[in-house]
């Protein structure tokens, strides 16, 4: 065999990596949906009949008692939450983008109930355009947020901030005082985010990847997230005093 029968394999497999990317993403999306579905009837049944012992509960019952309700209450809040977030996951299409702003962004995503609990924001982004789905840009950011306070341990303040370069948009996030433990290793070495909440990660990862941009994190001494956007020539306008 001849050394151009020998690559024309290689390059055929090259030519298909990316469908099967996207096919295998696709599979991952649909299981996630079909998973989010099972454990949400369940669920329903589980809360209503909490809520109806609760009721019934009489004053004077165990102490005990009542915290082992409570606390069966708050694991169902949580099951809910990341029945949120495989929904949202298994539902991304591509994005109706337009153009928006960072500090409307930033807005939407303080005001979304994804961020799960309130949020101390600090504010220091400047308003650059974008042009991005922003339904799905202000649900990553939302599910960043939570993600970083969860890390965090307890509600810390969440400082935004933004910048642009020559190629691209950035918006910061920053917990201040969340110091998280070392991270786990992948099997090729590499440094995982730390994923007390990956379900939202990993949507938050995806939604933003579907803009054309990246999530990056440094876990090094802080919770702190970049989001990064591509300027699209044309479209997305950056104030000239911001660059730099």
């Amino acid at each position: 065999m001849d050394d151009s029968s020998r690559e024309q394999p290689a390059a055929q497999a090259e030519v298909n990596a990316p469908n099967e990317s996207a096919g295998d993403a696709q599979v991952l999306r649909q299981l996630a949906g079909v998973l989010a579905h099972q454990i949400r009837n369940p669920l329903g049944a589980i809360s209503n009949a909490l809520a109806l012992l609760r009721r019934h509960l009489p004053a004077d019952c165990d102490e005990l008692l009542k915290q082992a309700v409570a606390i069966a209450q708050e694991e169902v809040w949580v099951a809910n939450r990341a029945i949120s977030d495989l929904l949202e996951y298994a539902r991304i299409e591509p994005p109706m983008r337009g153009t928006t702003s960072v500090k409307r962004l930033i807005d939407l995503a303080l005001q979304s109930d994804s961020t799960s609990k309130p949020v101390n924001a600090i504010r220091n982004e400047t308003d650059h355009l974008l042009y991005v789905d922003e339904q799905q840009v202000t649900g990553a950011i939302a599910r960043v947020v939570r993600h970083g306070l969860d890390l965090a341990g307890s509600a810390k303040p969440v400082i935004f901030s933004s910048h642009v370069s020559e190629d691209s948009v950035e918006i910061m996030i920053d917990i201040e005082g969340a110091v998280p433990p070392p991270a786990p290793l992948d099997s090729a070495g590499k440094v995982q985010p730390l994923a007390s909440d990956a379900l939202a990660w990993t949507t938050a990862h995806a939604l933003i990847a579907n803009q054309g941009g990246r999530l990056e994190n440094d876990l090094t001494s802080a919770a702190r997230f970049r989001l990064v956007f591509p300027i699209v020539e044309g479209i997305t306008s950056v104030p000239p005093s911001s660059r730099g």
